[in-house]
């Protein structure tokens, strides 16, 4: 079992993905992870690598932008993140899919379920971003402060970092200066009206001490997508798969696949 990095071209953007097959299918679905704005895909993978372990494929796709995927050649909108990751699915073959997205991701997990993709099964959002409440001019961009050396290169958490410190009141430009148009596109969108149009399970895992997308948003969450559920981890932060990922693996594999999970 291993963890592949591979390059698709979609929509004329090179992208790259991670990708993990299992040796033997235990489950038919596909586990496709979103990463949040200035990170990556590799915040994904211990825990690809252990859905893998249980018999799920497992994608995770740097966004335009990130990684090591191409910038957007213009200007993107949430809009156009998601025909990404639907043009994406195609190429890769998803069969029926779960969806993990996180902060960023969340915005584009959210606008794709929203128009009832063929396929998606279920959906989890940890600290999504996509909803705009009235009293906060906070942005949705995540603090990389908790990550360290134990996911991404340090650089890469720097970046992350100063990113974070630029969207709340910093008056450094924009640290991507080749998405800068893109972040004022995607941060102005609200998207608490497509929620309601969510029809699949959808799980909430939100950080308690979550200053990037305060758990505020996840309550409104809680309150208009139909069938949902949520988990609040009360010492967890903006990523809470990384601040407890014992728990979150936990939880996140027993709402994918309750029957097989044990209840020890």
């Amino acid at each position: 079992m291993s963890i592949t990095r591979r390059q698709h071209v979609v929509n004329n953007h090179i992208l790259s993905v991670l990708e993990g097959n299992p040796e033997q299918t235990t489950d038919s679905r596909t586990i496709v992870f979103l990463h949040g704005w200035g990170s990556e895909a590799n915040v994904w993978k211990p825990l690809m690598e252990s859905f893998v372990m249980k018999g799920f494929r497992c994608v995770a796709p740097d966004l335009p932008g990130f990684g090591q995927s191409e910038f957007p050649h213009h200007s993107f909108s949430v809009d156009d993140y998601t025909i990404i990751l639907r043009n994406l699915l195609f190429q890769c073959e998803v069969g029926e899919y779960v969806l993990i997205a996180h902060s960023f991701g969340g915005r584009i997990a959210i606008k794709h379920a929203a128009t009832a993709p063929s396929f998606l099964n279920k959906i989890i959002l940890t600290g999504a971003a996509g909803v705009v409440l009235n009293n906060s001019k906070r942005s949705f961009i995540s603090s990389a402060t908790s990550l360290g050396k134990r996911i991404i290169p340090s650089t890469l958490a720097k970046k992350i970092k100063k990113n974070y410190y630029n969207s709340i009141g910093s008056s450094e430009a924009l640290a991507i200066p080749e998405l800068e148009e893109t972040f004022k596109r995607v941060v102005g969108e609200d998207l608490t009206n497509e929620l309601i149009k969510i029809t699949v399970p959808t799980l909430l895992i939100w950080g308690q001490k979550d200053d990037a997308t305060p758990i505020e948003q996840g309550r409104v969450m809680l309150e208009k997508i139909p069938s949902v559920s949520m988990q609040i981890y009360p010492e967890a932060g903006h990523y809470a798969f990384i601040d407890e990922p014992e728990r979150f693996e936990y939880d996140a594999g027993l709402f994918i696949s309750p029957v097989t999970q044990s209840h020890e």
